[in-house]
């Protein structure tokens, strides 16, 4: 499989006819792996996003498209959507908007410097998806969480390729706060917080040294709500979230994660997730709130890094506050990120995905 990748990488530029045949071989050896093989996915992914490149490359943006949509399996007919495809020093960035044109745009020449400060959506067109009810956004996990990756006013998503078109479970089935930090969030669960912080309905809670992966995944397993206030971090190839430690010393990571059945189809909430920094971070460790979708999530609502806790705590409450009055997550955290804009407030951003 890597080999004929491989090879078939390197001769489609030059020879594109002994190329092709190699690389239809190696996805569908990739494609034929269990869901569980990283190696598969980051190859069938690698080589549909080369393709994709390539199409781009040359201006055939539907062409494109369709490549892209593949990967991600989705409809390459749905409006709404909005691709961005990274590779070295190459960028595609896809748009079908409601006018029903597909447009795009191909940098050879991207920078290799801070990529969660890099605009990859041109203005122009972002403006085609500025009247679409909600941008469905296909990307790879290096830009998930990317707050700013569309301007605050579009409502948007990542769409991971698992995507289940799940309802979330119902509320009252439970819901779960998990902080580590002992006193944190009390104000949140108290009806008495001065009515600063619209207060969160919880039926279950585990904070401070009670905090283990261990006890997470089995309140996590029947909660269909979900508040996990935790310091996400990447190390040597794994995204986790850093909890007390269990005796065995297990970690909560992505590949933990995928490994559980989420009975309660729940909406979580995620703090303290770094957004990507270097094109080195493409692949599986920047794949948390994926690996919650794939568990059985029905979305994953993520906050990037940020130092002030009250505002934090403060946003999320708001976000719970409006999906509970019938509002789309989609709907509660456009609204956020407005309210941040009009506040100057720039310590994280808010990303849905799905």
């Amino acid at each position: 499989m890597l080999t004929n990748e491989i090879e078939g990488r390197l001769l489609l530029s030059r020879h594109p006819e002994q190329a092709m045949p190699l690389l239809e071989r190696a996805l569908q050896q990739a494609q034929a792996a269990l869901p569980s093989d990283v190696t598969a996915r980051n190859t069938a992914a690698a080589i549909q996003q080369e393709l994709a490149l390539r199409e781009g490359a040359q201006g055939n943006w539907e062409a494109a498209l369709t490549l892209v949509a593949k990967q991600w399996q989705r409809s390459p007919s749905a409006r709404c959507t909005a691709s961005v495809s990274v590779a070295d020093q190459r960028t595609l960035v896809l748009v079908y908007g409601n006018e029903g044109s597909v447009q795009g745009a191909y940098r050879a020449d991207r920078s290799m410097a801070d990529i969660s400060k890099e605009q990859f959506i041109p203005d122009a067109l972002q403006d085609l998806l500025q009247s679409c009810p909600q941008v469905s956004v296909l990307a790879p996990p290096l830009l998930n969480p990317h707050p700013d990756l569309l301007r605050p006013s579009i409502r948007w998503s990542f769409v991971s390729e698992q995507h289940p078109d799940r309802k979330p479970g119902p509320v009252s089935a439970g819901s779960l706060l998990i902080d580590t930090v002992q006193r944190r969030t009390v104000h949140l669960i108290r009806a008495d917080n001065g009515g600063k912080t619209p207060p969160l309905l919880v039926s279950s809670m585990l904070r401070g040294l009670e905090v283990t992966p261990i006890r997470v995944l089995a309140k996590l397993r029947v909660a269909s709500r979900a508040f996990l206030f935790a310091q996400g971090v990447c190390h040597e190839g794994a995204s986790a979230l850093a909890l007390t430690p269990d005796p065995a010393g297990e970690k909560l990571t992505a590949a933990l994660v995928r490994q559980q059945t989420l009975a309660g189809r729940p909406v979580i909430f995620l703090s303290r997730v770094p957004v990507a920094q270097h094109l080195g971070d493409l692949e599986e460790p920047w794949s948390l709130p994926s690996a919650f979708i794939e568990a059985g999530a029905s979305l994953v609502i993520t906050a990037s890094q940020g130092e002030d806790d009250q505002a934090l705590l403060e946003a999320v409450g708001r976000i719970a506050k409006a999906l509970d009055g019938g509002k789309t997550a989609a709907q509660a955290v456009a609204e956020e990120r407005l309210r941040a804009v009009a506040q100057g407030i720039e310590d994280f951003g808010f990303t849905i995905t799905e």
